[in-house]
């Protein structure tokens, strides 16, 4: 089956080639194995992060590597957004590249100029010649914070006779709990190779935190909401809700964060039919903090803004989870004692939030009117301590697992 695979993978770069070139003109050589002198860090640690939120995963284990080893780490990612967010957050990486497409010939010529001295992929990327090519090789490869949703479980299930050998190519997976531990046994991988070692981007957030003393520092006195990461169909629900909330809390202004900033403009449509609107980007910095009085609602256009905005709410709304997405980052507004409301969908974040829906921390709601209540009580000051005191307490018992993926992972590469 990996042959009839690498010929698809094969055919389809051939068939798009117009297509892929202009879609992917930044780095489109590194793309087809094709690497600047400048780049080629023999030996090094390869990371794989396909996009943001597996870059914000892999930082902590970055940062073990580096202090442990000294080795020269390569980091790859596949969307720009992702390379962005590594400079952004300023990765302790040697070099970037984009993550070289998985067919044979792309492959080989990427280990043959790279040649790493491990592989480490982050989440749920699983490519399956670049996992041969390595085995083939002798380099060892690894799965961090490893993750099989409901979704990618129904589908690996259809054909186990597949990935069960595909999986088996690494030398060791770690992922973030015993449910996904355990799927991957039900799809015949030794569980010899799995650990469980708990979720990275904890350790990530925990790192990040004092980048937020900047805007936690600026005195406001009206109460702010976050409606964050959201997608088309949940800002009517998130306003209706706000509408709700002003009528109870006159001075209450609401941030609405859409997934792909640039939506900003489409949202602010709607805002401004209500409301004071403003865009993040008119103002440097925080300095929309400092006029209170002119806007109630802020529109964010910029990507990278949300974590710290999650730190001066009083509750939130946590996006692509009224509509079928998955959910967002629940742990972001949780690190600073927010409290927050979200849908149904929260698939992609299942294995913490039912643990903070059990502490009482956040809600499941269905409508506006759920939202703003939620809010309302979020804007009580005993509730909030609660929650902040008890979101403290979960950060402490369930970080350390960067530490944990570089221990096992070091026993491998120091053989």
């Amino acid at each position: 089956m990996l042959t009839l695979y690498n010929y698809l993978t094969k055919a389809a770069y051939v068939l798009l080639y117009p297509w892929l070139k202009r879609k992917y003109a930044t780095g489109f050589d590194e793309r087809r194995g094709i690497f600047a002198e400048q780049k080629r860090l023999n030996n090094a640690i390869w990371i794989h992060a396909v996009s943001v939120g597996e870059v914000q995963a892999a930082l902590p284990f970055i940062s073990e590597a580096k202090k442990h080893s000294g080795m020269n780490v390569l980091l790859s990612t596949t969307t720009m957004t992702g390379a962005k967010i590594a400079n952004q957050l300023s990765a302790n990486f040697d070099a970037h590249i984009f993550f070289p497409w998985d067919t044979k010939h792309f492959i080989a010529r990427a280990l043959d100029c790279l040649k790493p001295r491990a592989f480490v992929t982050v989440e749920t990327e699983i490519w399956p010649i670049m996992l041969s090519q390595l085995k083939e090789r002798g380099i060892p490869s690894f799965l961090i914070n490893g993750r099989i949703s409901d979704k990618s479980f129904k589908r690996m299930s259809r054909f186990p006779s597949f990935w069960k050998p595909v999986f088996s190519c690494f030398d060791h997976i770690m992922v973030r709990e015993k449910q996904d531990e355990h799927r991957l046994e039900k799809l015949g991988v030794s569980r010899n190779i799995i650990s469980v070692t708990g979720d990275c981007k904890i350790d990530a957030l925990l790192e990040r935190k004092n980048q937020c003393d900047a805007i936690q520092a600026i005195e406001h006195s009206k109460p702010i909401f976050v409606a964050g990461s959201t997608h088309p169909g949940e800002e009517e629900q998130v306003i209706a809700a706000f509408v709700i909330l002003r009528g109870k809390i006159p001075g209450a202004k609401l941030i609405i964060v859409p997934r792909h900033p640039e939506r900003a403009n489409e949202v602010g449509a709607l805002t401004s039919k209500i409301g004071r609107t403003v865009y993040y980007s008119e103002f440097v910095e925080f300095e929309f903090m400092k006029d209170e009085s002119a806007w109630e609602f802020l529109i964010v256009d910029k990507i990278g803004a949300l974590f710290c905005l999650y730190s001066i709410a009083e509750g939130a709304f946590i996006g692509g989870s009224l509509v079928p997405k998955g959910g967002q980052n629940i742990m972001e507004p949780a690190l600073f004692g927010t409290p927050f409301c979200h849908g149904k969908y929260m698939s992609d974040f299942s294995h913490v939030s039912d643990q903070f829906k059990q502490l009482g921390i956040s809600k499941v709601i269905a409508t506006a009117e759920e939202i703003a209540d939620f809010w309302m009580q979020s804007a009580d000051e005993k509730f909030k301590h609660k929650a902040g005191r008890l979101c403290e307490n979960w950060f402490i018992e369930n970080s350390g697992g960067a530490a944990k993926n570089w221990n096992i992972i070091s026993k491998y590469i120091s053989r």
